[in-house]
């Protein structure tokens, strides 16, 4: 019996030394074909995986694969690609190292669990090509669950207590190899990852990105329509804060260097990631942007079937509503320019400034102005300038505030400056003419209908003030001219104007004018000035029905 023991003692030791050596000798090729086997079970064997080199601790359950590279195998693409069966996206994933710590062994080896504390992707790049139309094709719940088969594969939940990428990319490129988007240096901290098969999620994003922090140095969007694209720098988004942040947001034309629009330090707070996940919506508390740069083009296409042309849609295909606390902007330069005509000079707005509250629900019917009216909101502005079609005056704006829950407007002034001297307007002009330099200070009016003008273009002021300035000059030295100046005075002219105006009241305060003009005979010339002048002028307006209203007391 002793020796049976000791006999059996022996063999017990020489087994274990030998099944040692053994696992010493076929762990690796054991978890290469393990992970090989899912890989082609899970793809339609469409895909080949490789790796330089490993190191496995079996008994702490750690393990580190190096170089590893999964790629679609190109016998098989191409069987794929003549059958017309290619899926919409191929992957070609590289990673420098990943590291494994804590692997349940014995759920891997029966294949029903995969259960580690943490997984490390060190540089990983993925490069993902579309393989069919220019449009990716729609993600369906259908998808879903189908995402979730090819990550749980064999097993029955996946589950790792923390991921972690270091300096990840991603290309994605169409059909012919042209880049379509890219992203650069991706870190990811996820924790608390599970996929269970005994679940049944709408979106299998949704339930760990709840618990994850991602930074991303880089990101450039697909060209638009409109041959511009977009950069973003410094993306940073927290879950558990409920923080999405962007250092920089860039857009500009696909063949040019200078930006179109620049914004910067960009921040959401209070995101809701279940209601844009699940629900396609965006709800957050204040978003924020220091300022910086925005171009307009206008509009320069017109549906004269529709009654409000000059309203901006509010429409997207990833966000069905929106619902927000508030919008905080700060400096920023507007340029608005006319795309048919390049040679104009843009119309500039510095300084511009822009807080709103208490805004309602946006949905994939509202518009831009529906929103801004049910908010509360103020715009301010420090300049802005334009010059006239004839190139003759510059229109010069300066210090305006625009409150809508108040309902008033401040200008400190408006200035329509002439470009040219007297002398050097005499000689471009053939016939008599007025040369005017006008400033209209301290302009403030009250009670503005900010809804009538925004959705209906329509103004309507209860009590407006402001100070004129007007300095005149004419050389009747030059032919009279040979046109009726009947249509063209001031009352004329307001009646003329696309915008329908009503003023209720409009008072004068202390203006001043002063006429100069050149004689025939003399060749000298003679000022008059009229100052501290003051008027109140009751219901003035260019509609119709309230013509007979109007009065004015000097």
């Amino acid at each position: 019996m002793k020796k049976f023991l000791k006999y059996f003692i022996i063999i017990i030791i020489l087994v274990g030394i030998g099944g040692y050596i053994f696992w010493q000798q076929y762990k690796k090729r054991f978890i290469k074909d393990t992970i090989s086997d899912s890989i082609i079970k899970n793809t339609d064997s469409l895909y080949t995986i490789n790796y330089d080199s490993s190191s496995i601790d079996e008994i702490n359950g750690n393990a580190s694969f190096y170089d590893l590279q999964i790629q679609p195998d190109s016998a098989i693409k191409e069987l794929f690609k003549s059958r017309n069966d290619l899926p919409n996206a191929l992957y070609n994933i590289k990673v420098k190292e990943i590291q494994v710590v804590g692997v349940d062994v014995a759920g891997l080896v029966k294949k029903e669990n995969l259960t580690t504390k943490k997984i490390v992707l060190n540089q990983p790049s993925i490069q993902i090509t579309n393989t069919g139309a220019d449009k990716p094709k729609e993600f369906t719940y259908k998808d879903t669950l189908q995402l979730y088969q090819q990550i749980l594969g064999k097993f029955k939940n996946i589950n790792a207590g923390a991921i972690q990428i270091i300096n990840g990319s991603v290309l994605i490129t169409d059909n012919k190899g042209k880049s379509l988007t890219t992203l650069e240096n991706i870190n990811v901290e996820l924790k608390n990852f599970l996929v269970d098969s005994t679940r049944n999620y709408q979106n299998v994003i949704s339930y760990f990105i709840k618990d994850v922090k991602i930074t991303v140095e880089n990101i450039q969007l697909p060209e638009s329509k409109n041959d511009t694209r977009i950069n973003m720098v410094g993306i940073e988004y927290d879950a558990a804060k409920r923080i999405l942040y962007v250092k920089e947001i860039q857009q500009y034309k696909s063949d040019a260097i200078q930006p179109l629009t620049d914004l910067k330090n960009i921040q959401i707070n209070q995101l809701n990631t279940d209601a844009f996940i699940l629900y396609h919506e965006l709800k957050a508390g204040m978003i924020t942007c220091d300022g910086g740069l925005v171009t307009i083009y206008k509009n320069t296409k017109q549906d004269k079937t529709k009654k409000n042309n000059n309203i901006i849609q509010f429409s997207s295909n990833i966000i069905d509503e929106a619902k927000i606390e508030g919008v905080k902007l700060g400096n920023t330069k507007v340029i608005i320019s006319n795309p048919l005509r390049p040679g104009d000079e843009p119309f500039i707005i510095n300084d511009v400034k822009f807080t709103a509250t208490k805004v309602a629900s946006v949905t994939e019917a509202s518009t831009v102005a529906q929103m801004i009216n049910t908010a509360d909101w103020e715009l301010s502005a420090g300049n802005f300038s334009l010059v006239t079609k004839d190139k003759l005056y510059k229109i010069i704006a300066n210090n305006i505030l625009i409150n809508n829950l108040k309902s008033y407007v401040e200008v400190k002034n408006i200035n329509i400056k002439p470009l040219l001297t007297e002398a050097a307007f005499v000689r471009k002009s053939r016939h008599q003419r007025d040369r005017f330099d006008l400033s209209f200070n301290n302009i403030i009016l009250r009670q503005v209908n900010f809804k009538k003008l925004i959705i209906d273009n329509s103004l309507e002021i209860e009590n407006a003030s402001l100070q004129p300035v007007m300095k005149i000059f004419n050389d009747r030295t030059l032919p009279p001219d040979p046109n009726s100046k009947v249509g063209k005075y001031p009352h004329q002219l307001l009646l003329k104007m696309g915008l329908p105006i009503y003023i209720k009241t409009l008072q004068v305060k202390d203006g001043s004018i002063a006429y100069k003009e050149k004689a025939v005979k003399s060749r000298l010339t003679g000022n008059v000035f009229f100052t501290h002048l003051n008027a109140t002028i009751n219901n003035l307006t260019n509609i119709n029905q309230k013509y007979n209203l109007m009065h004015f007391v000097i």
